[in-house]
């Protein structure tokens, strides 16, 4: 069996089931599920920078952050997607973090475009 990583953003709110605290997860899709608080917990991190997770969201970070602009996945050929969507979710998971230092962000960001060079620029 192969091992996977997945990065999205979801939609989620507590929702107790049978007696046991949880959260009801819906997908970007539309998709809906149920996953146990310490689960869920473990596997997601509330981003509240993010108002609804859409591409007005993405819009409105590059404002706040035009490094993000360099994150941007969709023009690559296909084989370079999906390493650098891994990027590009991180970035806007840490520009959207809360952290109130956007000098520190702004550092952080261009630190992991560098990064992002490492794994995408030996595949071109």
């Amino acid at each position: 069996m192969k091992t996977y990583i997945g990065t999205k953003f979801i939609k989620a709110e507590p929702q107790p089931k049978d007696g046991e605290d949880g959260y009801k997860v819906v997908y970007p899709d539309g998709y809906e599920s149920w996953s146990p608080k310490a689960v869920f917990e473990e596997a997601y991190y509330e981003l509240p920078g993010l108002r609804d997770g859409t591409l007005a969201d993405e819009a409105y970070l590059r404002q706040q952050q035009p490094t993000l602009k360099y994150f941007d996945y969709r023009h690559l050929p296909e084989r370079l997607q999906p390493t650098s969507k891994h990027f590009h979710d991180l970035a806007l998971a840490m520009a959207a973090s809360g952290y109130n230092d956007d000098r520190e962000v702004a550092a952080g960001l261009r630190k992991l475009l560098e990064a992002k060079d490492c794994f995408v620029g030996p595949k071109l």
